[in-house]
């Protein structure tokens, strides 16, 4: 693996994915918050609940698969096996019932969460060949629900948050269909692959539960607890991930599929200049964005005045989350499924100690995070592998 391969490859991947960010983070939520505050809480609650459930049932079965492979076996006895599992993330529908969505809209979005779970892992057989483009179609087909609902709203009145969950099936579903096809030409899901059942997931699954918690426990907690400052928070975090996203998506998202062809002993002697590398890059991010986010803020969301009473969580989001998603990719490639359970239920822990305060809090939750991956990362050796 060249890093002309990798940089190429990561440039490739973080082009559609931020098509996909900058759409919706500053195209669609501000204007579906000035035209419907009401939809926007709506959408905005769905959303982060989506995100920890796929996290969990999606992600997990995907980066486990990538965890499997190596340069000379793709595990695709053991992809098959993955692949039949993400039907149990129908099971998400009980969780989306206990929060007060109806049995149909339920059944939607459990139907929705099995087919983006498949999807997510069909998406790393492309990326396990280097196949960043293929990115690109499935980032515009799942635009089409925020585009259409965003049309609907501002031209025709209609917030409807029943057509935006049905056009998330339909979305999915289309992709779906094309991928399984593209799979197959790749030599995966033939009826001549033996399915190979490994019951380890399940105890990968719940380490991503742990995962799908440190990566979205702000919005939970202050959703829970801070339920007053919640829009608001949502709001100025979505203008702060602008700063993130550029440098994450080049660096991390790609990262993982990539790692499947470096073995851990050629990472860990450049580990002290990716390091370095890191801290930079997240210094320099989050001095730029320091100075833009005020400004970002008040175009975007005019009427929200939180970051005022915040003194430098626009760089604190920005440096510790660049952080914390870059190590990730490491931490999960390389160290132990149980070391990575006591990483985040410290992580946890830590920060749930000062849930007493939203303006403690808030900070307290991205430094913690940062902090603890980046000392794992930093101690991360062969023999931990």
């Amino acid at each position: 693996m060249s890093i002309k391969t990798f940089i190429k490859g990561s440039f490739v991947y973080a082009g559609s994915a931020f098509i996909f960010s900058i759409i919706r983070q500053i195209v669609f939520f501000p204007l579906i918050q000035k035209h419907s505050p009401e939809l926007f809480g709506k959408i905005s609650f769905l959303l982060i609940t989506i995100d920890f459930l796929i996290y969990t049932f999606g992600s997990s079965l995907a980066d486990y698969y990538v965890r499997l492979v190596t340069k000379t076996d793709l595990q695709k006895n053991k992809y098959k096996f993955l692949f039949k599992l993400s039907l149990f993330s129908f099971l998400t529908a009980i969780i989306f019932f206990v929060q007060e969505f109806s049995v149909l809209k339920s059944f939607l979005l459990g139907a929705y969460m099995v087919v983006f779970s498949a999807n997510t892992l069909q998406l790393k057989v492309y990326f396990n060949f280097l196949i960043f483009k293929k990115n690109y179609f499935y980032v515009f087909v799942r635009l089409i629900p925020y585009l259409v609902l965003l049309v609907l709203t501002l031209f025709f009145d209609i917030s409807s948050i029943d057509i935006f969950i049905t056009l998330l099936l339909i979305s999915e579903l289309i992709a779906f269909f094309v991928l399984y096809k593209g799979n197959i030409q790749l030599g995966f899901n033939t009826a001549k692959i033996k399915q190979e059942n490994d019951l380890n997931i399940l105890k990968f699954v719940f380490i991503y539960l742990s995962f799908a918690l440190v990566q979205r426990m702000d919005m939970f907690v202050i959703e829970h607890f801070f339920f007053d400052n919640y829009v608001n928070y949502y709001q100025i975090v979505s203008i702060f991930l602008i700063g993130v996203n550029p440098i994450v998506l080049v660096t991390s998202s790609s990262l993982l599929s990539i790692l499947t062809k470096v073995d851990i002993s050629v990472f860990v002697k450049i580990k002290i200049k990716i390091i370095v590398a890191i801290i930079l890059i997240g210094l320099l991010s989050g001095l730029i964005f320091t100075f833009l986010a005020p400004f970002l803020i008040k175009i975007f969301y005019p009427l929200n005045m939180l970051l005022d009473e915040f003194s430098g969580l626009s760089f604190i989001v920005v440096f510790f989350s660049i952080i914390f998603f870059i190590s990730k990719s490491f931490i999960i490639k390389y160290v132990n499924i149980n070391r990575m359970l006591i990483l985040n239920i410290l992580t946890i822990c830590i920060s749930l100690f000062f849930t007493y305060d939203f303006f403690v809090f808030a900070p307290v939750f991205f430094i913690t995070r940062g902090s603890l991956y980046f000392m794992f990362l930093f101690n991360l050796k062969e023999s931990k592998v």
